[in-house]
């Protein structure tokens, strides 16, 4: 996909024949942005950018980011749509370039913050605790004591337990993406499993 802007310019200077009448141009040369939208992505919001070019060997200030896909952090432009070196601050187009310039913008995906899930029934003085995220392949990490997970919290593997009430937040990983925003829930119990116990031995 070719994002809908193009860096044109053209750097005119006047020598000895100008006096004759004559203005001598330099061969126009374009900066061309790809997008780069990963499969299936399309956003539709432009931008537009102004460049100031002075003479031969113009330095020319990158474009923006494009707007990025849900879901997407824009990495930079790079001299291949995969790959290629990264381009930052300015690009330089010397007098005697003889091709235009493309660039590609490059995205990592973010990774889907999990669902906390833990049913609906408050009677109990248990609550069983799932995760899911939506990122195939992703890997979920958890804390149950109100701190911060990282990759190096528990791993979630299957749903658990709880008898108290209790904070839990998760996060979802998952090499080559950025790791989601933190998912947080407290879920909170109407008995600890003494107190059930207790109003059973009542109730028989």
């Amino acid at each position: 996909t070719l994002f809908p802007y193009t860096t044109l310019f053209r750097s005119v200077w006047t020598d000895s024949c100008a006096a004759n009448g004559y203005t001598h141009f330099v061969p126009t040369h374009r900066i061309i942005y790809h997008a780069n939208y990963p499969e299936g992505e399309s956003p539709a919001d432009t931008y537009s950018v102004d460049v100031s070019v002075e003479e031969t060997n113009s330095s020319i200030a990158l474009a923006s980011a494009p707007t990025a896909p849900t879901g997407y952090t824009f990495d930079g432009w790079y001299t291949d749509a995969s790959g290629g070196s990264k381009v930052t601050g300015t690009q330089t187009i010397s007098a005697g370039a003889s091709a235009d310039i493309q660039l590609y913008a490059h995205w990592t995906q973010t990774c889907v913050a999990p669902t906390i899930s833990a049913g609906d029934d408050d009677c109990t003085p248990s609550r069983t605790i799932t995760l899911t995220t939506t990122t195939p392949d992703a890997s979920i990490y958890y804390t149950t004591d109100g701190t911060t997970p990282t990759t190096s919290s528990t791993l979630y593997s299957a749903p658990f337990t709880i008898t108290s009430t209790t904070t839990i937040k998760a996060i979802a990983h998952k090499t080559g993406n950025n790791d989601s925003d933190v998912t947080t829930e407290t879920v909170s119990l109407p008995w600890t499993v003494a107190q059930a116990i207790a109003a059973l031995d009542e109730i028989g």
